[in-house]
């Protein structure tokens, strides 16, 4: 007797199959959701001229999934433009995440939230400049950046870290200052 395989079996079975901290994604564009629909002009961070124009950047970390101890608060800000403008570059020189399955370190859950604003436009009443849709980055994992346009990658790669600490006012910061130290 034959069976057939149904839906959540196979789902099942490929779950299985993959191996453990792995990620598939396919090249190209992004379509995951960003938070944060009330962005003015949903505008990526990568798109024309957009990371020339900013001049702030907010710093969100989420809960992580385990116990860990960060050397600075869970949300920061960084107002020097050239520095932010820097830390844009460097996001945006990220190569795209490549297709296929990708074999990955532990994922403690460290992520952060980076959202970027633009210079209040002249002649209107707005409080505060415009912001950037967000951009979602995991400082454990397969380091994954998200909201760029396209999902790129980060392993490998130094100088998001540290230009990401310059920008916030942390000195000689690295992977782990963003991955934080597990505690018992």
């Amino acid at each position: 007797m034959r069976r057939e395989v149904t839906g959540l079996t196979a789902l099942l079975l490929m779950f299985m199959a993959a191996p453990a901290n792995a990620v598939s994604r396919s090249a190209g564009t992004s379509n995951e959701p960003t938070p944060g629909s009330h962005i003015v002009g949903r505008y990526a961070l990568c798109q024309a001229s957009m990371s020339k124009r900013v001049i702030a950047v907010t710093v969100s970390r989420a809960k992580p999934y385990n116990r860990e101890h960060f050397s600075f608060p869970s949300q920061s800000r960084g107002t020097n433009a050239a520095q932010v403008r820097a830390l844009a570059h460097v996001l945006c020189s990220l190569p795209v995440m490549p297709a296929g399955v990708q074999a990955c370190p532990a994922d403690w859950g460290a992520n952060y939230r980076l959202q970027f604003s633009l210079p209040k436009p002249k002649g209107t009443v707005v409080v505060g400049g415009a912001f950037i849709s967000p951009v979602s980055l995991g400082a454990t994992g397969c380091l994954v950046v998200k909201g760029l346009g396209t999902t790129r990658w980060m392993m490998g790669s130094s100088k998001v870290f540290s230009a990401l600490g310059t920008a916030i006012g942390l000195r000689h910061a690295t992977q782990a200052t963003f991955a934080g130290t597990l505690t018992n």
